[in-house]
């Protein structure tokens, strides 16, 4: 039996797979970013335009983050690289505003959070500048 694929479904695939390896590589080597690139790829590739899309779009960046950002830590954290002082004061502050986020997210207006995203992105960006 022979299995018909389209040439198009492969190179969609293999795009796919390399914005997800560059994605990974920016989280694991900055320890973030990679969310960026999901986001922009998402949007670009989600044929929902629409506030619902946007909102998608959000959500499963969130869901593809968590592997990367727990890869990554781990990875730090076997080479002692993470500070469990400030890990410990962060983490129940980060889940609190995590929830509160997620649903916020469902409440706003998608332009307004696309804006809010965007600014957060230009202050951390001068941020490691200076």
């Amino acid at each position: 039996m022979k299995i018909a694929i389209e040439k198009k479904s492969v190179c969609r695939l293999g795009i796919l797979a390399a914005v997800g390896s560059a994605a990974g590589f920016i989280n694991g080597f900055l320890g973030a970013g990679g969310g960026i690139l999901l986001l922009y790829m998402f949007h670009r590739l989600n044929p929902n335009k629409d506030s619902e899309g946007a909102r998608d779009d959000f959500a499963s960046v969130v869901a593809a983050v968590l592997p990367l950002c727990v890869v990554s830590a781990v990875s730090y954290s076997s080479r002692g690289s993470l500070d469990m002082n400030l890990f410990v004061r962060f983490v129940p502050g980060a889940i609190a505003g995590g929830i509160v986020g997620a649903y916020l997210t469902d409440k706003m207006d998608t332009k307004i959070l696309k804006n809010i995203f965007a600014l957060i992105i230009v202050i951390a960006g001068i941020n490691m500048i200076f």
